[in-house]
């Protein structure tokens, strides 16, 4: 138990600019210090050494992301943690991982070629992840792991026998929730099993290597290449924000949507599209998107003079 702040220091906690806002959340509700390091031009991803560096006594922990959600984008966590065992090994603080594994926990594990991010690195002592965006269940489903129950404390959990027998441990920060999105999931890997889920991964990991190449070669910047999630992230090679709001309109109206914003507070001059490659997007499809671009980008070089307001309207599906 911390003894005061004046001994101790604040807490603090180190993470990415470009982390879900999940985590400004944490540490305002919890008063535990952000420490966010930049996501710049030039890199897409934490810098293992410069994590190391804002570590002090202080720190409680280090969270790792697994697929940003700008970029599809893993950290490398597993260059993190040996930084952080060198820093442990040289006096510094020991330090414990948190992957923020919401995007990439159902995709991750069915790649074969991802580098260690899971419980295999002693450093990782928990985990998130989403079951809504790749493990195919219901919105609003999702998971937190811990390597061994001395990582969740026991000021944390509650006992309750409201519903007779024993009492029964809770450390949920909502009540009464229903069971079937759990039983959905379930029912979805007896269904698939770790073969389906290795197939729709392999899939998704192609249609995401086409895209990304398609539009290479139509001259954008490529942020997010899909080798990690399968998203593209892309843009033009200089500050033309207006450009690529106008692009994604275009395509909205060829019954595509691509949404547009700017990366993360150190990089907020860059605005970058993003292509989802869900299990549904089909090669087929895919090369029909690719069409829709060429049309796009045609329209938009044929325009003789400023480019007009974007207009909103309905989207027809």
């Amino acid at each position: 138990m911390r003894q005061s702040d004046t001994e101790l220091g604040t807490p603090n906690i180190v993470f990415s600019s470009a982390c879900h806002p999940c985590w400004d959340k944490a540490c305002l509700y919890f008063d535990v210090q952000p420490r966010k390091l930049p996501i710049r031009h030039d890199q897409t991803t934490l810098d293992p050494a410069e994590v190391a560096a804002a570590c002090d006594a202080n720190t409680i922990g280090v969270v790792a992301t697994l697929g940003y959600p700008a970029t599809g984008r893993y950290d490398p966590v597993l260059q993190i943690s040996e930084a952080l065992d060198a820093l442990a090994a040289h006096g510094g603080p020991d330090i414990g991982i948190h992957v923020d594994a919401a995007s990439g926990g159902f995709y991750a594990p069915f790649q074969p070629d991802a580098a260690p991010w899971d419980f295999q690195l002693p450093r990782v002592v928990s985990i998130d992840a989403s079951s809504h965006k790749f493990g195919l269940a219901n919105l609003g489903l999702g998971w937190a792991l811990w390597r061994e129950r001395q990582y969740l404390p026991e000021s944390l959990t509650f006992q309750i026998n409201l519903l007779g027998g024993e009492p029964a441990p809770t450390f949920s920060l909502t009540y009464s929730r229903p069971a079937a999105p759990v039983i959905d999931q379930y029912a979805t890997f007896l269904r698939l099993g770790r073969p389906g889920f290795v197939g729709l991964v392999a899939q998704a990991s192609k249609v995401a290597a086409y895209l990304a190449e398609a539009i290479a070669e139509r001259g954008f910047r490529i942020w997010g290449d899909g080798r990690d999630l399968p998203v593209i992230a892309f843009g033009t090679h200089g500050p033309d924000g207006p450009w690529m709001r106008h692009f994604a309109a275009k395509l909205r109206e060829r019954g595509w949507q691509v949404p547009t914003y700017t990366l993360a507070p150190d990089a907020e001059d860059t605005v970058v599209a993003r292509i989802v490659c869900r299990y549904g997007l089909t090669l087929d499809l895919a090369e029909r998107l690719v069409r829709a671009i060429d049309d796009s980008i045609g329209e938009l070089d044929a325009h003789d003079g400023p480019l007009p307001d974007i207009h909103r309207d309905g989207f027809a599906h």
